[in-house]
């Protein structure tokens, strides 16, 4: 029976996240100070995060960093993905991990100049494109089986034409041509129309018309057009199509109308993409945004830091819709913002949002092949520190929001308009390196925990050294200021040092996975290392890591008065053999700490247990902190659900 000084038991039944934010004694009842390493998948109180496990890498350089990273699907089976790595060290191939554990070399058609962390990735129509720094403005892709450049550069000069006394032509013309790549037969690319030739004056004759200025872009065909006066050149007609191979074509056509399919003077139907910095894709359509040149050429786009571009949509000609942009008169493929873009994301709820360092604008879809979005303004004081930050996720309810790190910290877009989140890290976003020279931070989403895993440079770093996770389904919306609390942890150790990350295959085989975990590009000195993380490896590749958590400051006994705990505290957790976890009492804010530990171990075969923290003992306290967790760094896993605290009272102080 109780005594008389007994109080009721502190019951320890849920915590959704630390936060560094608030005085301790004014933090949320659910609320803990830190949480290190832990996660609440499925634990009430905290689970210590799953291991890490390394990737063979055969093959790649011996000195090296793994600095970007994408997940490929070339097929419509999951089980063909294909992980693809960059390097820091060797920039004129990426590697590919496909169908096996062997990685394969891909040479890329330009090497990557410089910054091989900020190359970016996009799939669409069964092709991987990616936008590099490349010192030529175009866009690149792998199409399945080749490296190349986006689309078919013009022919660099105008034909040249020679008449001949042997036709049935009487009319003025010019020429133009364009090259092609044909697939059984079927056109799957063109180039925009060359030069014009030189007026052909035919009286009762013919006109050979050479190709001159093939680009080699993988062409295997070559069009000749041609256009008359008689509608004073304005549009121009198909005539042949010949083999790349032979570099002349006739004309012999009375009429030029009905000869073929014509095209305006000024088409501009297949501009070729810049060499953008970012992008995306979306069911129908890539859009890309930034420009790593500055100057554009014979046929291909003028590049700007602040414009964005989007291809037309798939299947509205089916001649190399995925690469292609549409610069006709009335009907332009692009837009501009009034400041540099730092990175593009979505689509979410349809709006794809574009970002400035301190601006977020929204494109919305009109419906309309002559303007296919239009711009509205977001925000003008918040906006995104680096594109690789961006993630596509959910929110509380389940709906589809986009997060990204502003300078100020993390953001999401949604349903429910535009939320800070950071309010719960502010103490951990304070020490993170904006200026850091290589990567600032980097970001997945790990959809079966419901988590949004970031990582972030700190101190004097100029890489990722710090983690921090939000479980989106514990984050709540506060009432006022449209902030959201909780579903924050943090994380250290060497999974937290990461130049870059992807989503790929748990297993990985001839058939990957249709699971998917986080895929690190580790930095281990120049040692290349790519890691899976969420693993159940108890330690991070044979590195052991500690993982805790530190409930807020209680005054059970009321404020002014003291108390002490009436039996040994216990706890409700996963049975584990051989695992131990350390309580640590904080009596008044560090005037003394005690300590006791309790053993997991099942006493049968129960998978659940309650567990005593032995020897414990507490007296004249007035506030008290209980940090449970690992001891130290230890090889182990665990899943806490209560802990329960007996209390006693002691009057005033």
């Amino acid at each position: 029976m109780a005594g008389t000084n007994d109080i009721p038991d502190l019951f320890i039944l849920r915590l959704i996240g630390r936060s560094g934010a608030d005085a301790p004694i004014a933090l949320p009842q659910e609320l803990g100070v830190e949480a290190m390493n832990i996660d609440w998948y499925k634990a009430p109180i905290g689970r210590k995060r799953g291991g890490s496990a390394n990737v063979p890498l055969n093959g790649f350089m011996a000195t090296s960093v793994v600095s970007a990273l994408a997940r490929y699907t070339p097929l419509t089976s999951e089980g063909s993905a294909e992980l693809w790595a960059v390097e820091s060290g060797l920039l004129t191939v990426m590697r590919r991990l496909a169908g096996s554990t062997t990685w394969a070399t891909v040479t890329l058609s330009d090497p990557i100049q410089d910054h091989p962390e900020d190359v970016t990735f996009a799939q669409l129509n069964g092709k991987l494109f990616m936008a590099y720094n490349s010192a030529v403005n175009r866009l690149h892709v792998w199409d399945g089986t080749t490296h190349r450049r986006v689309g078919l550069a013009i022919p660099s000069g105008a034909p040249t034409i020679v008449e001949t006394g042997s036709g049935v032509i009487t009319d003025n013309r010019r020429y133009r041509t364009a090259v092609t790549t044909q697939v059984s037969g079927v056109t799957t690319r063109r180039s925009e129309l060359s030069a014009v030739s030189a007026t052909a004056t035919l009286t009762g004759e013919n006109a050979t018309a050479t190709l001159v200025g093939r680009p080699n872009d993988g062409e295997t065909h070559w069009e000749l057009y041609a256009a008359s006066d008689d509608d004073q050149w304005a549009t121009y007609f198909l005539i042949a199509t010949t083999i790349i191979s032979t570099l002349t074509a006739v004309d012999n056509n009375t009429k030029l109308i009905g000869g073929g399919f014509g095209y305006p003077a000024d088409s501009g139907q297949y501009t070729l993409p810049p060499s953008a910095k970012y992008l995306i894709a979306d069911d129908a359509r890539l859009v890309m945004a930034g420009a790593w040149e500055t100057t554009g050429g014979l046929g291909y786009t003028t590049p700007s830091p602040r414009r964005v571009w989007w291809t037309p949509v798939l299947g509205s000609s089916d001649i190399g819709d995925d690469e292609r942009i549409t610069m006709v008169t009335d009907q332009r493929n692009y837009l501009d913002v009034e400041l540099d873009i730092t990175g593009i994301g979505g689509p979410v709820i349809g709006n794809i949002y574009v970002f400035a360092y301190r601006a977020v604008w929204k494109l919305v879809l009109t419906g309309l092949d002559d303007v296919a979005f239009v711009r509205y303004t977001v925000s003008r004081d918040v906006g995104c520190i680096r594109h690789q930050t961006i993630v596509i996720a959910e929110d509380n309810s389940g709906e589809p929001a986009l997060y990204w790190l502003s300078h100020i910290g993390p953001y999401r877009a949604g349903a429910d308009g535009m939320q800070y989140l950071g309010l719960d890290i502010e103490d951990i976003w304070a020490t993170v390196n904006l200026d850091a020279t290589t990567a600032v931070g980097h970001g997945v989403y790990h959809r079966d925990k419901h988590q949004v895993w970031w990582w972030v440079a700190t101190g004097a770093s100029n890489d990722p050294d710090t983690k921090i996770v939000f479980d989106v389904r514990l984050g709540i919306i506060t009432e006022t200021a449209n902030l959201v609390r909780g579903g924050w942890s943090r994380g250290d150790g060497e999974q937290a040092i990461a130049r870059c990350s992807v989503m790929f295959s748990k297993i990985i085989g001839v058939s990957m996975t249709r699971a998917v975990i986080p895929y690190i590009g580790k930095i281990d000195g120049t040692t290349p290392r790519i890691w899976q993380c969420d693993t159940t490896d108890l330690n991070d590749a044979g590195t052991a890591y500690r993982a805790y958590l530190k409930t807020r400051p209680y005054a059970p006994w009321g404020i002014g008065k003291n108390g002490g705990l009436r039996r040994d505290p216990f706890l409700l957790a996963k049975s584990a053999t051989g695992v131990v976890i350390e309580m640590k009492i904080d009596r008044d804010y560090g005037r003394e700490f005690l300590t006791s530990e309790a053993f997991l171990n099942p006493v049968g075969s129960e998978t659940r247990g309650t567990y005593k923290f032995e020897g414990q003992s507490l007296a004249q306290a007035s506030v008290v902190q209980f940090q449970i967790g690992d001891a130290a760094a230890v090889s182990n896993n665990w899943v806490l659900d209560a802990v329960v605290i007996p209390l006693r009272s002691e009057g005033p102080r």
